[in-house]
């Protein structure tokens, strides 16, 4: 009751805030961030990640000011 997002909604608010930070890392590629952080495709980790910032994560990586 303490959140008012559905459990998977917070899981997955949980999932894209680590993909965030490893997105800082340039040697590590999109998909295996997509893969590390429980995602079972790259294309659909690009999805969840541009519905909820509205960049795609490539666009995060060249300039993570825009999120």
């Amino acid at each position: 009751s303490i959140v008012t997002m559905s459990p998977g909604e917070f899981v997955l608010e949980i999932r894209l805030k680590k993909a965030k930070e490893l997105l800082a890392d340039k040697t590590l590629s999109i998909s295996l961030i997509s893969s590390e952080t429980g995602f079972s495709s790259p294309s659909y980790f690009t999805q969840a990640f541009t519905r909820r910032y509205g960049i795609s994560p490539k666009q995060f990586r060249e300039n993570p000011k825009n999120a």
